[in-house]
């Protein structure tokens, strides 16, 4: 029976929906912040020198208010290096840096730390839905949980455990997604995180995961009654309690405290229980009976708040009202019953789950509670709100999902570190993110890895790197400083040959900026080309780089390809390529077959790759016909003008 207190306070408060609308935290923060190679994951090398620059890499999570991000590179207190971008999307984005400074010259040797701030201009006014997988989750699972610890490389990160269930989350274990949705498990673009030790997901290990404060995640076994544990860094999976002696099911569970302080509260259908685990790494102690559960109600989740608070989500066996959630007073574990309440936050619908946004302070007064519900008008589900946690408590619907949800118990809610909402919703197969209302706001997060540049040499000669660009080999290299350097003589080496100079690049004399050469051989058929540098000074001496290798190969087949880009204003680039020595055509004719323009007339030509610059300035927008004759190949395609 409920207690008189339960009834009082559910007919003042029911569907009151009294939260108020007062600004939150951001919406926007810059997480998974680090540094690598400007063309891959790789991280970046310290070298500047080549030329290649670096990538400052880092995830933004709001993709409806667009951001401005701005990138200090620091030594100390000191910034050395300024980057922005502006108006960007949530998403994974990167900032190429070539190294130099705000002031001249470059930046020299040594470690610094990369500071990302982002910003809005503008906040949300009321609880807005900013991503949304659109029902393509697959979720097998109750249950989500994010890092939220700025000391660990996977901040800002999303885990969840699951079965295979059609979608992008069709697997069995643990899952992850980043706080913009962005599927990130082993790779990005996949959810899936490969783990070893115990198996998850089958037979109902998937439930109610929560992370703790040292970056372990609990996981609940509901129908055996355990509770199994991964670390985030390490993915190994070990049953962390065996067993646990209620006679219902375990629903859900939270760890408070660090190291021997560590404590775990567990909400069974029967009864809040809870266990000193201290540093354990398989716990076979005892486990306390604390709160029992009221009859014809039973425990679906536990959460310990700011100033003892231990808020518990009651939930009927079977759909009714009476439904929400119990505030206790609880300063240390001891055994309580409902008639301890401290309120009781009633809500229409089947309550199911809690997360809370901590205030600034360690008191609860100004956290907020997030509970999921399911089934409160014709099977809508969603996120109700309650704060003024000193009591009386108030409820407003956060957010309503209005898509059909016919299953209950089935949605959870993880706050990130900036009070947006991760929801997961396993009836409709569903990820979304929520903002939270705010004004203007701005969040500075500090890269963990330090960025180390490495000593540049006053350089003579940096690395050469060459490739194939069209129909020659171009060259690039880099000076991070020349003292009296005359300039380059450049070498090329034709299938074991002696080296020969192919031209001269005038230097920079002495200067400490950074310097970038380059030279294009165009005088190339298919075999092997070495390259070397020859550095002169002003007053005669040199020395060589080291050399570099590439390898041209005749093409095995005629080919045009599609110009790119296309569309295109005002110019595109068409490649094509000979298997044999051919004469050419290249024209441009418009839909009616009239020739506009002849690129390549009548030419003859050895095999090999070619590319030409089309410039279509003068020329109306529309679709165009670009046909390649060479011998008895004859190849059509079609482009489009747009301006």
């Amino acid at each position: 029976m409920k207690s008189p207190k339960i009834l009082f306070l559910f007919l003042f408060l029911v569907f009151a929906f009294l939260g108020s609308q007062e600004f939150t935290k951001a919406n926007v923060f810059p997480f998974y912040i680090h540094v690598t190679q400007p063309d891959s994951e790789a991280p970046f090398d310290g070298n500047f020198a080549d030329g290649t620059g670096a990538a400052v890499r880092f995830m933004i999570q709001d993709t409806v208010i667009a951001s401005d991000v701005t990138i200090l590179i620091k030594d100390g207190a000191t910034t050395v290096k300024t980057l922005t971008l502006n108006g960007i999307e949530g998403g994974y984005h990167s900032v190429l840096w070539d190294g130099s400074s705000d002031g001249p010259g470059v930046v020299p040797s040594g470690s610094y730390t990369v500071e990302v701030t982002a910003s809005q201009a503008t906040g949300h006014a009321t609880y807005t839905l900013v991503f949304d997988c659109d029902g393509a989750a697959g979720l097998s699972t109750r249950g989500n949980t994010i890092n939220n610890n700025p000391n660990s490389k996977s901040f800002g990160f999303v885990y969840g455990v699951t079965t295979p269930g059609g979608g992008f989350w069709n697997f069995n274990g643990i899952g992850r997604v980043a706080a913009n949705g962005l599927l990130f498990g082993d790779s990005l673009g996949n959810a899936q995180l490969t783990s070893t030790g115990e198996g998850l997901g089958p037979t109902n290990r998937r439930y109610s995961p929560r992370i703790d404060a040292d970056g372990y995640i609990y996981v609940v076994g509901r129908d055996q009654k355990e509770v199994l544990r991964f670390h985030v860094d390490t993915l190994n999976v070990s049953i962390f309690v065996d067993t646990i002696a209620t006679s219902g099911l375990i629903n859900g569970i939270y760890v408070t405290g660090t190291g021997a302080s560590k404590y775990l509260w567990i909400a069974s259908t029967t009864g809040i229980f809870g266990a000193a685990i201290g540093e354990s790494s398989h716990y076979t102690g005892a486990i306390d009976s604390l709160i029992p559960a009221p009859a014809g109600f039973q425990y679906w989740d536990v959460l310990a708040g700011d100033g003892d608070a231990l808020y518990t989500v009651i939930n009927k066996a079977t759909a009714g009202a009476g439904e929400g959630v119990l505030k206790y007073n609880m300063p240390a574990p001891a055994p309580k019953t409902v008639a301890d309440t401290v309120w009781f936050a009633p809500v229409v619908g089947d309550a199911v789950a809690l997360d809370i946004w901590r205030g600034a302070t360690s008191a609860a007064s100004d956290d907020i509670l997030y509970l999921t519900f399911d089934q409160m008008v014709g099977s809508t589900s969603g996120v109700f709100k309650i704060d003024n946690l000193d009591g009386p408590p108030a409820v407003a619907l956060a957010y309503q999902d209005l898509d059909e949800n016919t299953t209950r118990t089935r949605g959870q809610v993880a706050v990130d570190y900036a009070g947006n909402l991760i929801y997961f919703e396993n009836s409709n197969e569903q990820i979304l993110v929520i903002a939270p209302p705010s004004g203007p706001n701005s969040m500075t997060m500090t890269a963990l890895d330090p960025l180390v540049i490495l000593e540049q040499l006053p350089v003579e000669l940096n690395s050469l790197n060459a490739k194939v660009v069209g129909k020659g080999v171009t060259l690039n290299w880099s000076t991070a400083s020349e003292t009296n350097n005359k300039g380059f003589e450049v070498q090329r080496k034709i299938n074991g040959s002696d080296f020969v100079a192919l031209g001269f690049v005038q230097g920079k004399g002495t200067t400490t900026q950074l310097q970038r050469y380059s030279f294009t051989d165009n005088d190339v058929q298919a075999g092997t080309y070495q390259y070397r540098l020859k550095q002169i000074d002003l007053d005669g001496s040199y020395s060589y780089s080291s050399i570099v290798e590439i390898s041209i190969t005749a093409p095995v087949e005629f080919n045009l390809a599609q110009n790119y880009p296309n569309p295109f204003n005002p110019s595109t680039t068409i490649n094509f390529s000979l298997a044999k020595e051919s004469r050419v055509n290249l024209k441009i004719f418009n839909l009616l077959g009239q020739e506009i323009v002849s690129i390549v007339n009548n030419e003859f030509m050895t095999a090999g790759s070619y590319s030409y610059k089309f410039d279509a300035s003068k020329l109306a927008s529309g679709t165009y016909i670009y046909r390649l004759e060479a011998g008895d190949f004859v190849q059509t395609k079609k482009m489009t003008l747009t301006k």
